[in-house]
């Protein structure tokens, strides 16, 4: 069984971009101007899972899917503790979660999922929908 590689990156909210923070072994983080507190970062935690792309998925980024499919909406990857996965949600609200919705190596290469943003860096991509991030 190949081990999951551990790793997270953080939004900066105080000077808004993306931090890498690796695997957690610094304590203290450096933004552009100086220290950040935890409170003052919006941690992503990475999935194990790379687009079609070969690009890493965290949660947080905005994915669409390319192949095989009528209508392309943007998603959004999220944890589900309830479910225990990660799924690629619909920019529907009031959409259920299905499990046609979990995020695995499958269904990346099936539907060509990309990962396109993260609603931190990139919300105009969810402009017209109504989600909740």
């Amino acid at each position: 069984m190949k081990q999951r590689i551990i790793k997270f990156r953080a939004w900066d909210k105080i000077e808004k971009f993306m931090i890498d923070m690796g695997n957690l072994k610094d304590i203290e983080f450096v933004g552009r101007s100086g220290s950040r507190k935890w409170e003052q970062l919006e941690p992503m935690q990475f999935t194990g899972l790379l687009d079609k792309n070969g690009k890493e998925i965290f949660e947080g980024d905005i994915m669409t899917a390319t192949d095989h499919v009528k209508e392309t909406k943007n998603r959004v990857v999220k944890w589900t503790d309830q479910n225990g996965a990660y799924f690629v949600i619909s920019n529907s609200a009031t959409e259920k979660i299905k499990w046609d919705d979990c995020l695995t190596e499958d269904r990346i290469q099936t539907f060509g999922y990309k990962v396109i943003g993260s609603i931190y860096e990139n919300p105009e991509l969810l402009e017209n929908e109504k989600m909740g991030v």
